[in-house]
């Protein structure tokens, strides 16, 4: 019955938007982009998939910055109003990944971008008046062919080669559209130019974690996400740090000899310089939207990593988590609401959280798979040392 539901109600949007996909925004592309990105016969650009999305503050409300590589052209046409409806929304990220432009969009705007556009969303809480944001919009992926075929393999060649630009931005995104051997060598491409995602999926490649024939070499990942920061202060050239800083300080308490050591090692951990350097990592990643380390703040703060007597600050725990907007943050902020026995604000977390896919046996997988949004490979769980008592943190 909601399947017959569902399709109902996408023929009427169907029947709705097409008019304006067809007789408006595809003409406007051709004209725009012209014969030879648009128009040579059989490659047309044309409106393949087109879906509606909403954020809303304390749901889904954001989308980490990532590049449309399915997309040869993206329209998103805005179907709420700037500062009246909701703050934030699409941002442009700039060549310090850190730092992001919004583009305030107002109900019939439209953007049109390609896929080498490095670009986000994070609604804010609270628009102009106060009220919660809910921004809604509607986007639409066009490729260059006449049928949808995916030509993706061929859109970065010419700018990636050397005789053709030599842009680092399409040597990464030409990488994630070849196979494993040309992967590795288009990412290194990129990272010798400077392109800081490149240099932290090299990092991974490195560390073994993304599939490579390379030699595992700790150094040289430490050399590569340092690179990243350096170049553009990278939010995931600063989570990967964590990791390294994180591992180091975990293999000195469980390689001691004697449960009363590891014992001493772990108490000299809490709040010892290289903890504390980890977790300046993450705030340096966090200032830079990295939801991973917002949440793994929240953890920190959780266990007490910080103090050097162990000293657990539940409050500031749950506000991390709640800037994360992952759903395990807002069941872990419910968590924290029901231990001060506010149940009917706990409920709502909750209730926000499993609409979020918390719980589900897809979530997992689906946050695995996709990573940060910046650089599959990117685990939620970091591998926080032991504490004193021997306990690790839940993993989510």
């Amino acid at each position: 019955h909601e399947d017959v539901k569902r399709e109902a109600l996408r023929e009427k949007l169907k029947r709705l938007t097409e008019k304006y996909s067809e007789d408006v925004l595809t003409g406007f592309l051709r004209e725009w982009y012209g014969p030879e990105k648009c128009g040579r016969p059989g490659r047309r650009c044309t409106p393949c998939y087109s879906l509606i999305r909403r954020y809303r503050a304390g749901e889904r409300q954001s989308h980490a910055p990532h590049h449309d590589a399915h997309s040869f052209v993206t329209v998103v046409v805005s179907l709420t109003d700037y500062g009246a409806e909701y703050k934030g929304g699409l941002y442009v990220v700039s060549t310090k990944s850190s730092e992001r432009n919004y583009v305030k969009l107002n109900r019939g705007d439209a953007v049109a971008h390609q896929a080498d556009l490095h670009h986000g969303v994070r609604v804010w809480d609270q628009r102009d008046d106060g009220g919660p944001s809910e921004r809604w919009s509607w986007i639409m992926w066009f490729r260059d062919s006449d049928t949808c075929e995916d030509h993706g393999a061929e859109w970065h060649d010419d700018c990636a080669d050397t005789n053709g630009g030599n842009n680092p931005t399409c040597m990464y995104l030409l990488a994630n559209k070849s196979n494993d051997a040309n992967r590795l060598r288009w990412n290194q491409k990129a990272s010798d130019a400077g392109h800081a995602q490149a240099s932290v999926k090299m990092a991974y490649a490195y560390l073994k974690v993304l599939p490579s024939h390379l030699d595992l070499d700790v150094d040289r990942a430490r050399e590569l996400f340092q690179s990243a920061i350096s170049s553009s202060n990278e939010p995931d050239g600063h989570y990967g740090m964590v990791l390294l800083l994180l591992a180091q300080a975990r293999q000195a308490i469980v390689t001691q000899p004697t449960n009363q050591r590891k014992q001493m090692a772990a108490i000299a951990n809490l709040g010892s310089p290289m903890v504390m350097k980890a977790i300046a990592h993450l705030e340096e990643a966090a200032k830079g939207g990295h939801v991973f380390a917002m949440f793994n703040l929240g953890i920190c703060y959780t266990y007490g990593y910080d103090q050097k007597d162990g000293t657990r600050s539940f409050e500031l725990a749950s506000k991390w988590f709640e800037a994360s907007g992952l759903p395990e943050g807002l069941f872990a902020k419910a968590l924290y609401l029901r231990s001060k026995g506010r149940p009917e604000e706990a409920n709502s977390y909750e209730q926000n959280a499993q609409l979020l896919g918390f719980g589900t046996p897809w979530r997992k997988k689906a946050r695995d798979r996709t990573g940060s949004g910046g650089s599959g490979g990117v685990k939620l769980n970091l591998q926080w040392p032991p504490l004193p008592g021997g306990q690790f943190p839940l993993e989510w």
